[in-house]
This record gives C-alpha cells, sequence and structure tokens, in this order.
C-alpha cells in the first residue's frame, strides 16, 4: 500500500525516511522496517517517538480498508520492550470498534524477540462534504 509518497514515514521518495513497507492483510495492515542509527534513542534502540510515528502511520493505513478519511484525535502507547535497531521491526493495526465518526484502532510492533509495543488510537472520521466549497470562491 502506498499513500503519501513524501511522508517522512513510509513515503518511498523520501530520501531521509523511515522506509516503512506496508501490506494489506484482510481487514488489517502490516508494517515492516528496519531502522539504523539515525533512529537510535538509547543506545541499541529505536526512539520512541520514532516507533509513535510508524504507530500512527501504520494505524493510517486501515483507514482506506474501511473507506473512511480521518485524522488521529489521541494515541495511547505502551512501551512493553526496547525496539531493536538492525532487525526487522512489524507493526499489525487494525480496527477494533466505531461509533458514528469515531474510529478505534489497534496495533501492535513486534521483532523477533518478541512483542515490544501496543498501542491504541481514537481516529475521528472527517465529513468530505465540509470541504466541497472553496472559501475563496
Amino acid at each position: 500500500m502506498d499513500m503519501f509518497r513524501d511522508s517522512i514515514v513510509s513515503g518511498r521518495t523520501n530520501p531521509m525516511g523511515i522506509g516503512l513497507e506496508v501490506r494489506r492483510h484482510g481487514d488489517a495492515v502490516t508494517a515492516t522496517t528496519t531502522l539504523g542509527p539515525a533512529f537510535e534513542g538509547a543506545p541499541g534502540r529505536a526512539h520512541g517517538g520514532v516507533v509513535a510515528a510508524i504507530l500512527d502511520e501504520t494505524m493510517g493505513y486501515v483507514l482506506p480498508i474501511i473507506g473512511e478519511l480521518a485524522y488521529t484525535a489521541n494515541l495511547n502507547i505502551d512501551y512493553v520492550a526496547p525496539a531493536p535497531l538492525h532487525q526487522e521491526l512489524r507493526v499489525t493495526a487494525s480496527l477494533r470498534d466505531r461509533a458514528d465518526r469515531k474510529l478505534w484502532i489497534e496495533a501492535h510492533g513486534e521483532s523477533d524477540q518478541g512483542t515490544f509495543v501496543r498501542a491504541e488510537a481514537l481516529f475521528l472520521a472527517v465529513d468530505l462534504t465540509k470541504f466541497a466549497n472553496d472559501p475563496a470562491d
């Protein structure tokens, strides 16, 4: 899957990007990447902010599957272990629940060493009709 070519997280054309590759698996997505020293926080570990960006981006890839345009309203993260550098990281996300505009998406991240992160986000769907008229008209 490819949404924004210039994204710092998953953009294929961004030379400074994380290089996240996202694939659809039914109603879920799995994103993979291997982080190098440019994304290091504590020695040998990925920076928590980079992990958060990967989670948010991966969760956002669920939106086209369910046919919604939405934004992240809240992102809750449980860092359960270090995310290692120089090893493949896999983040899987799927829709957990929805109510009107509210979309709850959950995700977890794994490496060969096991689960390193779990997250849940609240996304709010955007009513596209509110963007139909250009205010400059």
